[in-house]
């Protein structure tokens, strides 16, 4: 594959070959356009693009990775485009196709097994061996509701991190996902800004007016903007994770061009969470930013964070400035604890004790409230929303299966600070680093009131972050050891510079 030391040589075929996919792409789309029939005509103009995709991923994992990335953000804007969608299908084959590559990169025994760090390993995997073991629930109506949902449960988060650990072996690889990444909020930022300037689309109509989404998005506070996501909930908290990433990335990153990249990146990011209008958002930032000060270990950026945080809470909490501006009253009632929803959930959680106390192990997987009715389940547990992924596991895992995926998540983000905090050295692995974790904790923290964890592409994003935070080390080694080595050559180029002069 054209690869000599780890450098790869130049080859004019890939960009012929993407020139040519390109033209025939459009030649055919153009022709289906004419002809009034888009649909077969557009699978086939997506079929040198395809063979294109695989070509440049099946030689390399870093791009099937990232590829696989890719397609998770827009799982949610495939399902709203194409009604009934097997969108479950559709990453199960994005998932086997990464493995079928990290299987290649195996068997030619070009894995760097030292990299892996089995901590998070062994923690998802203890976690998916209880969610298989949920199969023998009494609760369990098939076998196939089961299996439709133990996926995003517990597998997808045990191969991601297995992914991560074994894609991932250079720092220069994290700034492509983070480049990647940045992108994707570019785009998810723009398709909400023609959301409010120039209008919903006909898909975007019937989620509104035909699946009454309308019911959570069209309030008397003002119109909550869900860009390319399934809701306006799950696009905030996504936003809110992207804006905590990138602000504190780019506060690290040394590369000029890339540090005003991620900074404008994060501005964004913090306008899509605001206009999403999603109150429980507001904790990604808040504790991802306590997080970060925790663990960064650096006053001259910790102290800064620290008081933009203060600010904000004492602005949203004890002042009125700005209260005529709806976005800024909505993201102030977040600490309203006498708001209807919060009462309505705090009566539902009461009831669902209730219900659960004879069920240790839970309902089983699927089987929490409008999905359980779905497959059959009668019971009241089917007619109580969860409200929150937190509670959905509690629903469907039990007490149990709740307590130990809260041990397994605090142990992953206590142990990632702690290697963050005495670990590493390099200042920049340090803050990406810390960034990483910061997003993460934010969002786990905004699951104990919504679903975002365990939605697309919420899930994948923060399992790939979470196993990042595991290779700290490893890319603290890799910079210190190349900065040690420039070290060594300014040395040996000012010894040979005297003994000249001599």
């Amino acid at each position: 594959m054209e690869v000599l030391q780890g450098k790869r040589k130049y080859s004019p075929w890939r960009q012929i070959t993407l020139c040519v996919t390109a033209a025939l792409s459009v030649i055919t789309l153009i022709y289906a356009g004419s002809k009034g029939n888009m649909i077969i005509p557009v699978a086939v103009a997506l079929l040198p693009a395809l063979a294109y995709i695989i070509m440049i991923t099946v030689g390399e994992l870093k791009n099937a990775f990232l590829l696989l990335f890719v397609v998770n953000f827009f799982i949610p804007f495939v399902g709203r485009y194409w009604l009934n969608a097997p969108i479950g299908i559709i990453m199960d084959g994005m998932i086997a196709y990464t493995l079928l590559v990290l299987l290649c990169h195996v068997m030619s025994h070009s894995i760097i097994y030292s990299h892996v760090r089995m901590e998070p390993v062994i923690a998802t995997g203890i976690w998916l061996v209880y969610c298989i073991l949920e199969a023998f629930n009494p609760r369990t109506i098939s076998a196939y509701v089961w299996f439709m949902h133990v996926r995003n449960m517990g597998l997808y988060m045990f191969i991601i991190i297995i992914l991560v650990q074994t894609t991932f072996d250079s720092f220069q690889t994290v700034h492509k996902l983070l480049v990647v990444w940045s992108l994707l909020v570019l785009v998810a930022v723009g398709k909400a800004l023609m959301q409010k300037y120039v209008g919903w689309d006909s898909a975007e109509k019937y989620f509104l007016y035909v699946m009454d989404g309308q019911r959570t998005h069209i309030i008397h506070s003002g119109i909550r903007y869900f860009s390319i996501f399934t809701d306006a909930s799950n696009f905030g908290g996504n936003m809110g994770m992207a804006s905590v990433v990138f602000l504190l990335v780019a506060a690290y990153t040394k590369n000029l061009f890339l540090k005003i990249f991620y900074f404008l990146t994060a501005g964004l990011a913090i306008y899509g969470l605001l206009i999403s209008g999603t109150r429980s958002a507001l904790a990604v930032p808040f504790v991802g930013l306590a997080v970060f000060v925790m663990v960064c270990g650096n006053p001259r950026t910790a102290i800064p964070v620290f008081l933009i945080m203060i600010s904000s809470f004492v602005f949203l909490k004890y002042t009125t400035i700005g209260q005529g501006n709806a976005v800024i009253r909505r993201a102030r009632s977040v600490f309203d604890q006498s708001d209807e929803s919060y009462q309505v959930r705090q009566r539902n959680q009461a009831r669902l004790k209730e219900l659960l106390e004879p069920l240790p192990f839970g309902n089983s997987l699927g089987m929490s409230a409008g999905r359980g009715k779905k497959f059959g389940d009668t019971s009241e547990l089917a007619d109580i929303p969860t409200d929150s992924w937190f509670v959905q596991l509690w629903v469907e895992t039990g007490r149990v299966g709740l307590t130990l995926y809260l041990g397994i998540m605090i142990y992953l983000l206590v142990r990632g600070g702690i290697i963050i905090f005495f670990s590493i050295k390099n200042n920049e692995v340090k803050g990406v680093s810390a960034a990483f974790l910061s997003g993460v904790a934010g969002l786990f923290v905004m699951s104990s009131n919504n679903e975002v964890f365990s939605q697309y592409p919420n899930s994948i994003m923060a399992y790939t972050c979470l196993g990042l935070v595991f290779l700290a080390p490893v890319f603290d080694a890799e910079l210190e050891k190349k900065k040690k080595q420039k070290e060594i050559a300014l040395t040996e180029n000012k010894d040979g510079k005297a003994k000249g002069k001599a």
